[in-house]
């Protein structure tokens, strides 16, 4: 008999290996969520952008960093721990913004979008940043921070604002206030005050608008421009010098010119909010900057002496609708009493019935 043929609906199977997808598996994905970059790579490059007005820094570091390198990476280019403060790294998904931890791994992000920081070099030099693998241990990035902070605090800034310009700043600031043109447009507008032509909070920010005047045909001559934010600016650059004496001496002038009691005490305090203020652009008609650490209100008159910058009231710079001060004023307040006027309800709402010391070179 020949071979049986095989019975109908007989198969032959033969070991196989099943295989979803063609392509090579991808990188481990980490606990933390943020999927790694190869392990080849030893510097990764990021780029940070701002929020809201797409200023960009490229910050070089080691492919093991996490997100508080890069923050540290910015602190230390920028000169300023405000990033370590307060600065958000985060990224939009589909409209959705999420904040990066700080012990985050950067992974394969490449490009990160931050928010209350600038990105301006203070030296004008490259948008460029970097750290090395030493700056990675604890030593180092505790090292890094504290270049920052003392970079921050230098005497003399890299961008050439040294001790030698911030006394040629004061004194042509004091020539403008001592001109006959801005003394005479000054005392009108105190009899305007006193008068009660002018709400407490309307004369304030009539002085600072004068003040202005003065503040912006000399600044643009030493690196800042001719606006408050320039005056924001300039007060914070003024920092380092507030306790050498000639400028001391210079700024205790100015404030007998325009006539604001600040006293010295209160001017390092003055220069370090100044270097909080938020740079962003505000909207229109309605500016607005970054209240001091800790909810602290300032006065409503800011070191005069530190460039005339008297007059701002409502929380420091907020011009359109100064609000009336909510706290006593003591003679070291920094601030600017009003002109005696007649008893009974103010203007503001508040009573103003005690005559107040004005401040020196105040006219009568």
């Amino acid at each position: 008999r020949g071979p049986l043929a095989p019975p109908p609906f007989c198969f032959t199977f033969l070991p196989c290996t099943w295989r979803p997808h063609s392509r090579p598996p991808g990188p481990a994905m980490p606990e933390d969520g943020v999927k790694a970059g190869s392990g080849d790579a030893e510097r990764i490059e990021v780029v940070v952008r701002h929020a809201t007005n797409h200023s960009e820094m490229k910050v070089v570091l080691p492919a093991n960093a996490k997100f508080k390198h890069v923050k540290t990476a910015l602190a230390r280019r920028l000169e300023s721990d405000e990033v370590l403060e307060r600065g958000q790294l985060i990224n939009n998904d589909r409209g959705v913004y999420n904040a990066y931890k700080d012990n985050q791994r950067v992974g394969d992000v490449r490009l990160v979008l931050a928010l209350c920081v600038s990105l301006e070099p203070p030296d004008g030099g490259p948008p460029e940043a970097e750290l090395s693998e030493a700056d990675l241990s604890d030593g180092g990035e505790e090292a890094a921070k504290a270049a920052a902070r003392a970079a921050a605090a230098a005497p003399t800034t890299s961008s050439g604002f040294d001790r030698a310009r911030a006394l040629g700043l004061q004194r042509e600031l004091l020539r403008g206030f001592e001109a006959g043109d801005f003394q005479e447009r000054l005392r009108a507008l105190r009899a305007q005050r006193e008068a009660e032509e002018y709400t407490e909070a309307q004369f304030l920010k009539k002085r600072q608008e004068l003040f202005l005047t003065v503040q912006s045909a000399v600044l643009p001559s030493y690196g800042f421009e001719g606006s408050l934010i320039g005056v924001y600016k300039m007060m914070g650059a003024m920092g380092p010098f507030i306790n050498d004496p000639e400028f001391a001496e210079l700024a205790k002038k100015i404030n007998v010119v325009i006539g604001i009691d600040s006293p010295q005490e209160t001017w390092a305090s003055l220069s370090k909010s100044c270097r909080k203020v938020e740079e962003e652009p505000r909207q229109a008609g309605r500016p607005k900057a970054k209240a001091p650490a800790r909810g602290r209100v300032l006065p409503g008159v800011l070191g005069a002496g530190l460039g005339g910058m008297g007059g701002l009231g409502g929380g420091f710079g907020s011009l359109g609708a100064l609000a009336p001060r909510t706290a006593p004023v003591s003679a070291g307040s920094g601030v600017e009493k009003p002109p005696p006027r007649a008893a009974g309800p103010g203007s503001n709402g508040t009573s103003a019935g005690s005559p107040a010391r004005p401040g020196p070179g105040t006219a009568a």
